[in-house]
């Protein structure tokens, strides 16, 4: 599926809390209840206390909760290998700030777009080099967009780059990349492709080059060691010409269990967990609390090729039926920001009901479901199996939406079922964590994808547990940014 209006990716699990909704509560035509009001923000554990200035040195355990089956982040794009490597070992043309909607130079360091949006020439930073200490060139990124390309690669986002007609290397040091249409989010979906070395991998499979799982990158840290099954570790890089990292390496820990990992933690042998979703756990004597956005919105997602679905109209009356402030403090208990990706109408189920008799659905046989030609406005929202805030979410908007004559029927399946499901469009309605990235209204206008967004309802959030002796916490697009980080002499003992 191309990126050019939104991405589905993984969903945070999370506890539902209270199901009420309408007036009176939470949203609904009427003022909500202010007991049951969120913050704009969610819930936040306010400033980093003042440390003095930052010192150099030392090394930081990051807990991670599962083990990549490789450090290359476009052969297996999932979370954790993008926290692990992407932008601090594997660097892309141009780093994006998805929260303020800006890219910043990271391998180029500049670029020009054509007047049509149809051209990028990017100039690479001719300071820019492996750490190997052979430069970074133009053919580096020729070499990595043409296995992106090819179909039988192993490259898992193939489909988000098909609009790329071209790649040329003018010089050494200038690339040229052409699309067949313009791409308003063509900077954002590069923040996610890791320039790879075309000199390392030559000719050879990528995916199972042992570079996969020892990755020779350009970024302030390289790759040291992967213990199997225990930890990755990283460490500063000598050749970096840019601000230095302040600690010495970086360790990512494999800790699948969570009491585990906060009992690691609480010893000393952890500094960071992070990632953890449900209420945030107080600060004690041996950690602090962060609470930070994860990237993305969580959305009610329909499929264009359904009649409903290509009618603007009946899709802004659904999502005039859809209280997302309800749905962000009684199934999220607050612990989610407001979503600000693909703005929906406000719940108004008034309104929803005008613009659906607009529409022609009309309840005609008395059976409290409206009807239109013979078919019933009858919906199934296809869910993954397991997903208790999936399920909470979907009892509490049915309710609303079988108040004003339009049914939804929840209907349960195992992951893969879901997925295939969702690659083949064979859904009338689901909900799904989305890439806002890009989010505007026309995300409500059926896309080339055949997907459209009726209403966001929240931005999730997690929270990590911090160590007092570590600073410079900063989490962005859901990674933790090991560079900034910076560690004080601990009086308790721990990690160095």
């Amino acid at each position: 599926m191309r990126a050019g209006a939104f991405t589905l990716i993984a969903a945070a699990a999370l506890v539902p809390a209270c199901l009420r909704t309408g007036p009176g509560s939470c949203g609904g035509d009427l003022p909500s209840d202010p007991g049951c009001r969120c913050p704009d923000g969610g819930l936040d554990a306010g400033p980093e206390p003042d440390a003095g200035p930052a010192r150099r040195g030392g090394r930081v355990v990051i807990r991670v909760e599962d083990e990549p089956t490789t450090l290359l982040s476009l052969a297996a794009p999932g979370g954790i290998v993008r926290r692990i490597v992407d932008h601090d070992v594997q660097q892309s043309l141009v780093r994006y700030d998805f929260a303020t909607g800006t890219p910043a130079p990271e391998l180029a360091s500049r670029w020009e777009m054509s007047a049509d949006g149809r051209m990028y020439v990017f100039h690479l930073d001719p300071a820019a080099q492996w750490h190997d200490g052979r430069p970074v060139t133009a053919t580096d990124v020729a070499f990595t967009f043409g296995w992106i390309a090819d179909p039988a690669g192993g490259c898992a986002k193939g489909a988000d780059f098909t609009d790329v007609a071209s790649v040329e290397a003018r010089d050494t040091a200038t690339v040229a990349i052409a699309l067949d249409r313009p791409r308003p989010d063509f900077l954002a979906a590069l923040d996610a492709v890791p320039i790879l070395p075309s000199h390392v991998f030559g000719k050879n499979s990528i995916p199972s080059h042992p570079a996969a799982r020892a990755p020779v990158g350009s970024g302030p840290l390289r790759f040291v060691r992967w213990d199997k099954g225990r930890a990755i570790v990283l460490e500063r890089n000598p050749l970096w010409k840019g601000p230095a990292p302040f600690v010495d390496s970086v360790e990512y820990r494999v800790v699948r269990d969570r009491r585990v990992a906060i009992d690691l933690l609480r010893r000393g042998d952890v500094d960071i967990v992070p990632d953890l979703d449900g209420a945030p756990l107080p600060a004690s004597a041996d950690w602090r609390t962060r609470t930070y956005p994860l990237p993305g919105v969580e959305a009610w997602i329909c499929a264009t090729s359904r009649p409903f679905c290509s009618d603007p109209g009946v899709r802004t009356a659904l999502a005039r039926l859809i209280d997302r402030d309800a749905v962000r403090c009684s199934v999220m208990g607050c612990n989610a920001g407001a979503a600000r990706a693909f703005p929906p109408p406000r719940f108004n189920p008034r309104g929803a009901r005008g613009l659906l008799e607009a529409a022609g659905w009309v309840d005609r046989d008395g059976d409290n479901v409206r009807d239109k030609g013979g078919a019933r406005l009858a919906l199934t929202l296809i869910l993954p199996d397991g997903r208790r805030s999936y399920e909470s979410e979907a009892e509490l908007v049915r309710e609303d939406m079988a108040a004003s004559g339009v049914e939804v029927n929840v209907l349960l399946v195992d992951e893969s079922t879901y997925a295939e499901r969702l690659r083949r469009r064979a859904f009338d309605v689901t909900i799904a964590t989305v890439d806002g990235s890009s989010g505007t209204a026309a995300a409500f206008d059926p896309g080339r994808e055949g997907l459209a967004v009726v209403a966001a309802t929240f931005a999730p959030r997690a929270f990590a547990l911090v160590r007092h002796r570590v600073h410079g916490l900063v989490v962005r697009d859901g990674r933790v940014e090991a560079t900034r980080l910076w560690v004080s002499p601990s009086p308790r003992g721990g990690n160095p």
